[in-house]
Parts: C-alpha cells; structure tokens; sequence
C-alpha cells in the first residue's frame, strides 16, 4: 500500500499533462479512503474542479463518484445526486469499469439510508463485473459492504460469511489496511451479538495491521477494541483503548471520532456508577455531536443523559433530555423520509433531464410539449396509484406488486418471510357511534402505531376499509407474532379523544408464513386470512399463527 501511494504522489508530482493529473489525483483520492478520508475528499474535489475547467468527461465522472463515496455520511442527497450523473456518464462513456464502480458506492449510499435488502442487490450486481475482471480489491470491498448489510438486517451469520470471503482475498492479496478494515467490522458486530472472544480476537488483529498511527481506520479500530473489553467488563483495558481513541481523533482533527470516543468513554463511566464523570464526558459527546450534525450521537447522548439524571433523582433535567432524545429521533425518522423523497426527486429529475435532451436533439417541439405536460401528469397518477389517500401508506395495488418481488427473492434466497392479515375490531360501530371523522382518526392512529413498532424494511399496505396488510422481511411468523402483540397491547392501552368523548381501538391479526417453493402472495393471503378467521371466532383482540 505505501509503496502504491508513493509511486501515485511521484507521478502526481511530476505530471504536467492536465488530463493525467486529473487521473492520479482520482486514483490517490480512492487509494486513501481508508487513510486519510478528509484528504482523499479534497483530492476528489480538486480533480471535479479541473475536470470541468478541461471539459474532461472521464476525470469528471470519477470524481464524482469518489465525492459522493465520502459525502455519503454527510448530505447524502447530494452524494447520490453526483453517483447518479457519473452513472448516465458512464454508460455514454461506455465505460464498464467506472459504472461497477459507481454501482457500488450506490449500495453504500443506500445501506446509509438503511434500504439494507436494497443494498444487498444493488451489491450483488456490483460483484459480478468486478469478479469477471478479476479487481481483487473492489471484489473485497464489495463483500465487506455486503457483509455489513446483512447483519444490519439481523443476518449474521450470512455477514460473517460474506465477511470471510472479503477478508480471505485481501489477506491472500496482501492489504493490510482493507483486512484491518474487514477485521474491525467483524469486531464491531461481533460484539453487537456478544461474541466477546471473538470480537476482540479480529479488533487486535485489527490494530496490529494499521500500519501508521495517523491512518483514520486506526481511530476506529481502538473503539471497536475498547468496546469489546467494555462487554467483558475489562475497565481499564476499555478505557485505555477509548482514550488511544480520543488522542487518536484529536491528532487528526477528526471530530467525528472524537464525539465517539467522548460516548463510549460517558457510557464506561455508567456502567461503572461513576455518575458525574459520565456526564463531563457525554456532554463533551453531545457538543461535538451537534457540531458535526450527527443527529444519531445527539439521541444517545440525551438518552444516556436522561437515564443518568434519573438515577440521580434530578427528575426535571431527565426529564429534558427525555424530552431532547425524542424530539431528535422524530427529526431524525422525518428527516430519513425526506431524504427518500428528494433522492426519488434527484431519480426523476436525471430521468426527465435525459428525456428532454434527446428532445432537444431530435428538434422535435411537439414531442417536446407532450413530455412537459406528461411529466405532471405521470406524477399525479404515480402518487394515487401506490398510496392510500388517508393514511399515506401503500395501497392493495401497489402492495400486491411489490410483494410478488420480495416473495420470489426470498425463495430464491432461502430467506424467512411473514405476512399478516389486520382488520380493526367493530370498526363500523367506531363510525356509527362517533362518526366517519373519527373512524378517520383511529384508521391513521392505528397506522402511526404498527409503523412505530415496525422496521423500515417492513411493507405495509391497506388492503381497504379496516383491512391492512404488513409484509415481514427476514423474519418468521413467531418474530411477527411477537410485533404485533406489542402492537395490540399498546393499541388497547392507547384512547383516541374525539369532542371530550374517548375510545381505544383494537385489532385481530392473522399470520402466514412460507412454507415452500410453490408459495405466492395469494397463497399467503389466504392461510393469513385463515389465521384471522380463527381469531376472531376466539374473541377478537388476538393475534392468531396459521396451522
């Protein structure tokens, strides 16, 4: 690797050819990713920057897939925004290499946004290219990224098998950076699942491949060690670690490592019952939180705070950091949607933007009118046709389509997968007694509930009237049973307030499971439908497992 960056500085130092410098200041920008992400960012930019001035499409594409690999924790919208132009630019270019390349910092991109099945697939189609041309590197880090995902979304042992697969070929190749990188994945969700040994076994391995004391991965990996003694209740050997971490981030002006370590340091403090020296430290965390925007570590460290104070008997200020933790986790759940929406804007503003070009070329004006007013049009009808106009979820169309894909995938995976059958009990007598207004309200309060309780990946549907659907993804039918008996207790706990007069709801579930490879939508459907039946004729209020 040194002798790899030397040879690209040398170069670099000596091009006077601008379309070679633009190349080797892309090239070095990728190389330092995992060495100096801050730099490797700033060379990304300076390439974009004297692509343009040269006019020089290749340069420019690279560099923006290299920027919005590194902006991906920052303003993501952005980050997909330039791999997304760099995409179109590739396939004009007819350039494989930088399409597989852009095809993978968009996986990244969307295990960001937390689509983790998303980023599996998009992956997967990043592997192949990059295995038949034999790039060893981009090989590993595409498993690694896949890795990550799938224990992400609870499969871990597949991540740690897709792990392996990434260490393997870059110990056989000889990164010492990439398997350090791989092993402090493995150490991290390793003691996530409180494999203790294990987690420290690849985290020492981890610091002892990071070859430079400067290296951003080497931060990282004193966390990820200091994490794995603060499970076994090795105080010192965590602290120390976490201190290695927070002088680590202090050379390198690296904030966000810093907030990080300042955390796990407040939380050793916690379990330590060393109250008051929690709180310096996980307010210094919160500080350096709010600097940086990370509105992740802000939730934690008013959670934490709230938790302290409340051991403290200071019930006013947990009750303000209680306050803080949800107000933050609501921002943090809108801001994810609003994410969503301005990247399906970017998608659809690229796709128009394409369209109108070839307009232009063509000179056809007529052709040209018809598309503007299309696109309103398209837009309209997109929105009514997959939403339930009330309650804003996917509607009995759109959820039967986007099911038969996910049913097909997870046969061809082998994955586990549930489906469940709602309706609301006497919801018509909700109507008679209260009226249609309030048989609005409890319909979009019993939705806010399941989607409070359920996971992203989740798809929930109203099928019409007081009939909903949810399709599990990665989970079986005793995982959904278990939500939506949480779900059913909190829905009878809660009351629904309408002109002084107050009403709880409640519902009956039925559930399905795939049973074999003959399985489809409406074979679930109806064994859920089964299971509902069942439990209606035992009372209502119940959530019911097919036979």
């Amino acid at each position: 690797m040194m002798i790899r960056l030397e040879k690209i500085e040398s170069d670099l130092a000596a091009a006077t050819d601008v379309r070679q410098k633009i190349d080797l200041l892309n090239e070095l920008s990728w190389t330092l990713r995992d060495i100096n992400e801050a730099r490797a960012l700033k060379l990304a930019q300076e390439a974009f920057q004297l692509a343009q001035a040269e006019q020089y499409a290749k340069g420019l594409a690279y560099s923006l897939v290299y920027q919005g690999l590194y902006e991906a924790f920052g303003d993501i919208v952005l980050a997909h925004a330039r791999v997304i132009e760099a995409m179109n630019m590739f396939e004009q270019m007819e350039d494989p290499i930088g399409q597989n390349y852009a095809l993978f910092v968009l996986g990244g991109i969307n295990y960001n946004l937390s689509n983790f099945s998303d980023a599996v697939e998009i992956e997967r189609r990043a592997l192949v290219p990059a295995q038949a041309r034999g790039d060893l590197a981009l090989e590993a880090e595409i498993l690694n990224l896949m890795g990550i995902a799938y224990c992400s979304a609870e499969q871990h042992e597949i991540g740690f098998a897709v792990m392996a697969q990434g260490l393997a070929i870059c110990r056989a190749s000889g990164e010492r950076v990439h398997t350090a990188k791989i092993l402090h994945n493995l150490a991290w969700w390793h003691t996530k699942i409180e494999k203790f040994d294990l987690a420290l076994e690849y985290a020492r391995e981890s610091l002892s491949l990071c070859d430079d004391l400067t290296y951003s991965l080497y931060g990282h990996s004193l966390t990820a060690m200091g994490r794995a003694y603060a499970a076994v209740h090795a105080t010192e050997n965590a602290l120390f670690h976490y201190q290695q971490a927070l002088a680590a981030a202090h050379d390198q002006g690296d904030r966000q490592l810093s907030k990080t370590a300042l955390y796990f340091i407040g939380e050793l403090y916690i379990q330590e019952e060393k109250l008051d020296q929690a709180i310096r430290y996980i307010q210094s965390s919160l500080a350096l939180a709010e600097e940086v925007k990370s509105n992740f570590y802000i939730s934690l460290c008013h959670q934490a705070l709230s938790r302290i104070y409340e051991t403290q008997g200071d019930l006013a200020r947990a009750l303000e950091h209680y306050k803080q933790f949800h107000a933050v986790q609501e921002e943090m759940f809108n801001e994810k949607n609003t994410k969503q929406i301005q990247i399906l804007g970017v998608m659809h503003q690229t796709e128009l933007a394409r369209r109108e070009a070839e307009i232009y070329q063509s000179r056809n004006a007529e052709l040209e009118g018809e598309i503007t007013e299309r696109k309103l049009l398209e837009e309209k009808l997109r929105h009514l046709a997959i939403t339930d106009e009330l309650t804003g979820i996917t509607n009995r169309r759109h959820f039967l389509e986007l099911s038969k894909h996910h049913i097909k995938h997870a046969l061809r995976l082998e994955r586990t997968l549930a489906l469940a059958v709602m309706d609301l009990d006497y919801f018509k007598q909700i109507n008679d007694t209260y009226g249609h207004a309030a048989g609005d309200r409890a319909l979009i309060a019993f939705v806010k509930t399941v989607q409070k309780n359920i996971r992203e990946i989740d798809l929930l549907a109203r099928f019409g009237g007081d009939e909903f659907v949810l399709l599990f993804l990665e989970s079986d039918t005793r995982q959904a049973y278990q939500v939506f008996d949480r779900i059913r207790r909190e829905l009878a706990a809660n009351h629904i307030q309408v002109e002084g007069r107050a009403f709880s709801i409640t519902m009956t579930v039925g559930i399905a499971g795939l049973v074999n490879q003959d399985d489809t939508i409406d074979l679930l459907l109806a064994r859920a439908d089964k299971a509902l039946y069942r439990a209606k004729e035992a009372g209502r209020n119940r959530v019911e497992i097919e036979n």
